[in-house]
């Protein structure tokens, strides 16, 4: 999460490495993350990569 909230570009397995878990695990938590609509995924499969969702509060 400090990558994704310092602006960096971040795939799966850049996470899995970060967090020493095997990359399925990363995918499990990451989709976790995008139901709840913390991060998001921009880009073009096997060519995106993940951000923090910036919300607007009105």
């Amino acid at each position: 999460m400090v990558q994704l909230s310092a602006g960096k570009q971040v795939r799966a397995a850049d996470i899995a490495a970060q967090w020493k878990v095997a990359e399925k695990s990363a995918k499990r938590d990451i989709a976790e993350l995008k139901t709840c609509s913390v991060i998001e995924f921009v880009g073009e499969p096997k060519k995106g990569f993940y951000r923090i969702v910036v919300k607007n509060d009105e």
